[in-house]
């Protein structure tokens, strides 16, 4: 019993070391995107042009122009409204 025990808590933990943030994204790491204030993001340009992006928690992942995403570890993309910034659409991957 014991055993069996084992075997799954070291399965779990495999399974959940996928789940650890690299800070960079691929086309097979896509987190979930959802917002508690609608499908929008606000954004002030310092990346460059805005392409695609997605929320995954409270942090914002955008394309890097290279077919992976990149987190915004620095506030350039926010839920609301600041000052320099344009609202852009983003869809949930």
């Amino acid at each position: 019993m014991i055993r069996i025990a084992l075997i799954g808590a070291a399965a779990a933990g495999l399974l959940l070391s996928g789940c650890a943030d690299t800070g960079h994204y691929g086309y097979g790491g896509r987190g979930y995107g959802y917002s508690n204030s609608g499908n929008y993001v606000w954004y002030d340009g310092y990346y460059g042009s805005y392409n695609d992006g997605y929320w995954n928690g409270d942090a914002f992942f955008y394309s890097d122009g290279r077919g992976g995403y990149a987190r915004d570890s620095n506030g350039h993309f926010r839920r609301s409204h600041f000052k320099g910034s344009q609202r852009y659409n983003w869809h949930a991957h």
